[in-house]
């Protein structure tokens, strides 16, 4: 895979190309031949290879549109990032700071965060909601969220243990969730997904206003986009673990697409147009939405709303509620 484009995104990994800002749009340039061009205003993100050549007016273009530019190398692996500016809506960090640093907002908040995420991952194990009251009725009684975490952690380990019975197809073995690093072709998937989930609500996190490091249920360390950890748990069972699974079970991701890197399993390039084709493909998805007025969204569309709604709760606009599909 060398490039690949819905219109929103762009994904340039090879550096046969480049990029240069002509009329407002996006010229794709290989070998100085034009093979596209794009509306700047329909973008959210380009990534593309570290060596590609980028115009310079590009990057003063995308910070002032609220674009953002991840280069990576040839692995796919992070470099950097051109990012627009902070919001300036300062009165709504210091209403994040406050509300954050209140135990009762934050618990009462997180509740139904872990609550939600239960009933998602309930959806994608195929469990009986029924089974999942004395989860819930446990994380109704809890008054710290480190006792909350505790109750998360115990249903994960459930969670991940029949997490494989859901594999249809026989090529891939699943022997439990391993993070860091990421064990085996399945893991790999997830963590890749999860990676992706996460930059789309960073980036909304920014565009709105709200700072992606504060959390109010994960630990705030340096450098942890800690509102994207407690924010993402919500949409990781149906965004992405219900993804991998279909990736596979519809054998669109096989063993070929792998390589060993350093002895674990990582995607190669054709596994890579695999697994973003089928990703773009996915934020367009369609979902009732009924909690601030009912309508349709793409999955994009959701995670954009459900960020405001965060933003929201922190004037008493609205009580967050987390999506539930």
């Amino acid at each position: 895979m060398s490039y690949l484009s819905d219109k929103t995104t762009l994904y340039l990994f090879s550096d046969s190309y480049s990029i240069e800002l002509k009329n407002k749009k996006i010229l794709v340039n290989k070998h100085g031949m034009k093979v596209d061009e794009i509306p700047f205003f329909h973008l959210t993100t380009i990534v593309i290879n570290h060596n590609c050549g980028v115009d310079p007016k590009i990057l003063r273009y995308a910070t002032r549109n609220k674009i953002s530019i991840v280069f990576i190398d040839g692995n796919f692996n992070f470099v950097a990032s051109v990012k627009h500016p902070e919001s300036k809506n300062i009165f709504l960090r210091k209403l994040q700071y406050e509300k954050f640093s209140d135990p009762s907002f934050a618990i009462e908040t997180a509740k139904k965060i872990i609550t939600a995420k239960l009933i998602n991952c309930a959806g994608t194990i195929r469990q009986n909601r029924s089974e999942l009251v004395p989860w819930i009725n446990s994380i109704r009684k809890v008054k710290s969220v480190d006792d909350l975490r505790g109750i998360e952690g115990s249903y994960a380990n459930y969670y991940f243990a029949v997490f494989g019975k859901q594999l249809v197809s026989s090529d891939f073995k699943w022997f439990g969730r391993f993070k860091y690093p990421a064990v085996g072709e399945i893991n790999a998937l997830l963590s890749w997904g999860y990676t992706l989930l996460g930059t789309e609500i960073q980036t909304f996190c920014e565009i709105i206003g709200l700072d992606p490091y504060l959390g109010f249920m994960h630990t705030n360390y340096y450098g942890r986009p800690s509102l994207v950890c407690d924010l993402i748990e919500e949409y990781r069972p149906w965004v992405v673990d219900r993804f991998v699974l279909n990736l596979i079970n519809r054998k669109q991701i096989r063993k070929e697409h792998f390589k060993n890197m350093d002895g674990l399993e990582r995607l190669n390039a054709s596994g890579y147009k695999v697994f973003q084709v089928a990703w773009l493909k996915r934020m367009r998805g369609i979902k009732k939405y009924q909690i601030i007025h009912k309508t349709k969204l793409s999955i994009r569309g959701v995670i954009e709303m459900q960020t405001r709604l965060i933003s929201k709760s922190l004037t008493d606009e609205y009580s967050y509620q987390p999506f539930v599909p």
